[in-house]
Formats: C-alpha cells, sequence, structure tokens
C-alpha cells in the first residue's frame, strides 16, 4: 500500500522521538495480514459473496412470485367483500342465481 503523507511532521519516530525524514512525502507500508491469513480471509470473502448472491437472486424469485400470489388473494377478498356486502344492500337475486 502506498501512502502519501500531506503534512509529515504530524509523525514522530518511536526511538528519536523526533521528525522523521521523508524523501518523498510518499511512504510504502508493507503488508499487515501473512499469507496464509490472507488466503483464509478472501477465501471466507468468496465463500461470503457466492452465499449473498444466492440469497438475493432467491429473494427476488419469492418476491416476484408473492408479489403475483398476493394479487391473487387480495382479488380474492375483495370479491369476498362484495359477496358480504350485498346482503347490507338488499339486492334482489333472480331465482336461478
Amino acid at each position: 500500500m502506498i501512502v502519501n503523507l500531506l503534512d509529515p511532521k504530524f509523525f514522530m519516530g518511536i526511538k528519536s522521538r523526533k521528525e522523521p525524514k521523508f524523501k518523498e512525502n510518499i511512504v510504502i507500508v508493507p503488508p499487515q495480514v501473512n499469507k496464509t491469513n490472507q488466503e483464509s480471509i478472501e477465501t471466507a470473502n468468496k465463500a461470503f459473496r457466492n452465499s449473498l448472491q444466492a440469497i438475493l437472486a432467491a429473494n427476488f424469485v419469492l418476491n416476484f412470485l408473492m408479489s403475483g400470489l398476493l394479487q391473487y388473494l387480495w382479488g380474492m377478498i375483495n370479491a369476498l367483500q362484495m359477496i358480504v356486502y350485498s346482503v347490507l344492500f338488499n339486492v334482489a337475486y333472480p331465482p336461478n342465481a
């Protein structure tokens, strides 16, 4: 990782307690994680990414199916509501209905 120091005067050496002398305001920071830990982190990251993609795909499919089923259910509730309210309106039905 390369760090660009905008103002290096805020840094102090551990032993010397003085401001370090940089050639430029760019410092290369070595990796803080060893290779085996980095590989296990990348493996866990891939597994998490794949499981998250599967969950999102399943959620999309279920949402699509449920929206269609809920529209059907909502239509049935509206029809039942009309049937129940028709008794209150004193509607005359023909004998063959």
